[in-house]
């Protein structure tokens, strides 16, 4: 479940684009977090 919540996360990052670096930001934050 984490992982495929954490690969949608990644893949929303990609789209954004300009914004990918604060998608991969992001996603490791909601990474710790969950753990």
């Amino acid at each position: 479940m984490l992982v495929f919540y954490a690969e949608s996360m990644h893949v929303e990052g990609e789209i954004a684009g300009m914004r990918g670096k604060d998608g991969v930001d992001f996603l490791k934050f909601t990474i710790y977090s969950a753990n």
